[in-house]
């Protein structure tokens, strides 16, 4: 299963900067020519109609598709995380609370988060030497960017044994096996919850969908057995 990362245009020094068109090419690249079923977005990049549509059709084609919320500490989710086709990524810290360093800095939350990962002091990797942030050759950061793809790894995993599922197949799984901390159910500081990959991974085996009740019917429902 392909994962596709969009990080912009290398070409201005690994920054975070390209044009729309870019993005958008990028993301339609990915799916249907790279065949990436899961894509990550770790920043919030303008507000773009071709875009929003991009992530609807690629969707449709089977892709799932994930946003880091923001770290403003704010009720703000970023761009494109908000979007009904894309999953909206917060952040948790070491004790399990939301993450937050300071008043404006921290995971973002509120309507339209959906799922939370780990986002404090996650181990990465470091440039060598006075080209890095630290002398040795890892560094420790935090912020949503790092929770967002630990969430897309599970539908990863989930894809890698069930690759016929389509896009709210999977998104329903990871919502699903997510485990739910905070208040019971949705809420504003965890979305639905933790992501789970050992219950994900469990319950992908045995579930199955159906695609109306009846004849003629446009209701989509699905159950699982444990």
């Amino acid at each position: 299963v392909r994962v596709y990362k969009g990080l912009g245009d290398p070409s201005t020094g690994c920054s975070y900067q390209s044009s729309t068109s870019l993005r958008v090419y990028g993301l339609d690249w990915a799916v249907t020519v790279a065949g990436a079923r899961v894509t990550v977005l770790s920043w919030t990049p303008p507000e773009s109609p071709a875009l929003t549509d991009m992530y609807a059709e690629t969707r449709a084609e089977g892709a799932v598709h994930f946003s880091a919320v923001g770290n403003n500490n704010s009720t703000l989710i970023g761009y494109p995380a908000w979007l009904p086709t894309v999953f909206g990524v917060g952040g948790i810290q070491l004790d399990g609370n939301r993450w937050v360093s300071s008043p404006t800095e921290g995971s973002n939350y509120g309507p339209n988060l959906d799922i939370v990962a780990p986002a404090s002091e996650i181990l990465v990797t470091d440039r060598v030497g006075v080209a890095g942030l630290d002398p040795g050759d890892y560094w420790t950061y935090s912020g949503t960017s790092f929770a967002t793809p630990m969430a897309a790894g599970v539908a990863g995993l989930v894809l890698a044994l069930r690759p016929e599922l389509d896009a709210e197949d999977v998104e329903h799984i990871v919502v699903m096996s997510a485990t739910d901390i905070g208040v019971s159910g949705w809420d504003a500081q965890f979305g639905n919850g933790l992501v789970n990959a050992g219950r994900a991974l469990a319950m992908a085996p045995a579930y199955v969908f159906w695609d109306g009740l009846e004849p003629g019917s446009s209701i989509r429902w699905s159950r699982t057995w444990p």
